[in-house]
């Protein structure tokens, strides 16, 4: 009797450690998709923005406004560095949290459902 009462705490132990690192796995993965979605929108933006810097500096032939307009696509292109940056975190974080759960699986557990699927990776405009 004290032999099952052992293995039965083993295994709610073994349970409870996988339930917690699925639970840290699926909030990165959602902070992973927030942070992809804001990303890809955000590339959205930069890409409007730079294309009409572009457009704004071929049309103007002041020194000055060219300045301006070369500050603010340098500008522009530090934030889609930062938006790479932000793609890449986003694809890590839905790999680390498929690695997580796919490691995690708790001895016969019958709730288990293993790795949350990841949506579509979304590419940026450059």
């Amino acid at each position: 009797m004290l032999q099952r009462t052992q293995i039965l705490e083993a295994e709610t132990q073994a349970r409870q450690r996988a339930d917690a690192i699925l639970q840290q796995a699926q909030k990165m993965e959602a902070i992973g998709q927030i942070t992809g979605g804001v990303a890809h929108d955000f590339n959205n933006m930069l890409a409007v923005v730079l294309g009409n810097l572009e457009l704004t500096q071929a049309r103007t032939s002041d020194p000055v406004m060219k300045r301006f307009i070369a500050n603010a696509q340098q500008a522009a292109e530090r934030g889609a560095k930062l938006t790479d940056h932000l793609l890449a975190f986003a694809r890590s974080s839905r790999c680390g949290a498929s690695r997580a759960t796919s490691t995690a699986s708790p001895p016969t557990s019958p709730s288990w459902s293993g790795a949350p699927s990841a949506p579509a990776s979304r590419s940026g405009w450059r």
